[in-house]
């Protein structure tokens, strides 16, 4: 049985990838432009105020990528979460799978009589 705790944290988990994608996405863009501008500005900043700001880019981009990863990589989406939750309760129940089997045999004898050769072999047999 899911509860309402659960069900909350089913409807959030996609924000939460959100977020994790958009963490990712800002620290590449620091990581990847921000030597790229600072490299422009060398002119005007001397070089050890500009070490220091590669430095402090670095210090917080490269957790901050890391962090949105993991977020990405180990929070399923909903979609993901509701399989995990339902189909191990859908696939262990006994009354699914019994009928499950029966609905199987009403198929196969359905497609029995549909098919057209047994029809006439029927016909012929009388």
């Amino acid at each position: 049985m899911i509860t309402p705790t659960q069900m909350y944290w089913i409807t959030r988990l996609d924000g939460i990838n959100e977020v994790g994608i958009f963490m990712i996405i800002l620290a590449s863009t620091a990581l990847l432009v921000g030597p790229i501008i600072m490299e422009l500005f060398d002119d005007l900043i001397d070089e050890k105020k500009l070490s220091l700001h590669f430095r402090s880019i670095f210090k917080w981009a490269l957790p901050t990528f890391l962090f949105g990863l993991a977020i990405v990589t180990f929070v399923p989406s909903t979609k993901q979460m509701a399989a995990i939750l339902l189909i191990p309760s859908i696939v262990n129940n006994e009354k699914i799978q019994q009928t499950g089997n029966k609905l199987y045999e009403l198929a196969s004898e359905w497609m029995d009589e549909l098919r057209p050769n047994a029809a006439k072999n029927k016909e012929n047999e009388k």
